[in-house]
């Protein structure tokens, strides 16, 4: 792949990065979750080692470039990814442990414990090859995580627990 090739496929995975970082730091918002560093730490990188790649003079420099950029991006989308599970699975567990009154059976408990094994099954689909950057897998993985809290939205609102409030009256992020 020529020089010019590599910098433009390069560019357009860091736009890719920059629109998942963007929607990804939509969902802490959404759920009251403090934004974590990593993601703009990775981008940082990633554009150093992008000024990098244009002024590289031969083949190890451009290609050692290329490749640091996909380590931070894939890294930066995918510790992302990771944080916010964690961070809603102990909400969610810490919430369900003040609630247990409330289930009538284990019938009632059983949405939630099986929202908490998806959320912990993602975290470690995600934590498979960590540092790669792939935008299939990484639209892939997004996808899942969106589908999850939908579901979890349904179960928050069947128990009727407001989600616009829930991380706050958890009292984690004041």
């Amino acid at each position: 792949m020529a020089k010019n090739e590599i910098i433009e496929h390069q560019a357009k995975n860091i736009d890719f990065y920059a629109k998942y970082a963007v929607l990804l730091e939509s969902l802490l918002e959404k759920y009251n979750i403090p934004k974590d560093a990593s993601p703009l730490v990775n981008f940082r990188d990633a554009i150093f080692h992008y000024v990098k790649l244009y002024e590289s003079d031969n083949d190890e420099q451009m290609y050692g470039n290329a490749f640091a950029i996909e380590e931070h991006l894939g890294r930066g989308i995918k510790d992302i990814l990771v944080y916010l599970i964690i961070e809603i699975r102990s909400s969610i567990e810490r919430y369900t442990d003040t609630i247990n009154f409330r289930f009538k059976s284990n019938s009632d408990r059983l949405p939630f414990v099986e929202l908490l094994n998806k959320l912990s099954n993602l975290k470690l689909e995600i934590r498979k090859n960590y540092g790669k950057f792939d935008q299939d897998e990484i639209e892939k993985l997004v996808q899942e995580l969106s589908e999850i809290l939908d579901f979890m939205e349904q179960i928050f609102t069947k128990w009727k627990i407001n989600l616009n409030i829930f991380f706050r009256r958890i009292g984690m992020f004041e």
